[in-house]
């Protein structure tokens, strides 16, 4: 494997949160009415096995999305949302882990390439879209200013 190991970056992001009863209650009432809904056979007979998951077995819920590197280098990195209708929130870090910039969005794409902010998302009729807008200034002023509009 080519390259080197570098150390961890240090953010200021928040720290994720932990896991409890409500996120597990919305846990186990997705896989309800994902399962049921296609195969209400399985459920009748396996359906008990998800009812009786208590525990989580993991301590903390992901905070982090999606990562990705931008063409100037810096990190755009977006949370984790607790439901459909929820905003995530994106950060763009630069490569020491500063916060350069910070917004709170519905959309379900955002991205950065060197001419255009692309995003997506749903429309009032739910349907998925995938629009481009065409940057003017440096990463986290277009990303400000794209928030604005």
């Amino acid at each position: 494997m080519a390259g080197h190991l570098v150390k961890e970056i240090g953010t200021l992001l928040p720290p994720p949160a932990k896991v409890t009863g409500r996120d597990l209650a919305r846990w186990r009432q997705e896989r309800k009415e994902r399962i049921a809904g296609r195969n209400p056979d399985w459920w009748a007979r396996f359906g008990r096995v998800i009812e009786k998951y208590r525990k989580s077995i993991y301590a903390y819920k992901p905070n982090i999305f999606s990562l990705t590197r931008t063409a100037q280098g810096n990190f755009l990195v977006s949370s984790n949302r607790e439901a459909t209708n929820s905003k995530a929130v994106y950060w763009l870090l630069n490569s020491k882990g500063k916060v350069l910039a910070k917004i709170e969005t519905k959309l379900w794409i955002l991205g950065i390439s060197p001419h255009f902010i692309f995003f997506g998302g749903l429309d009032k009729e739910e349907l998925p879209f995938i629009k481009a807008w065409k940057r003017q200034g440096t990463e986290a002023e277009d990303l400000l200013s794209f928030q604005r509009k």
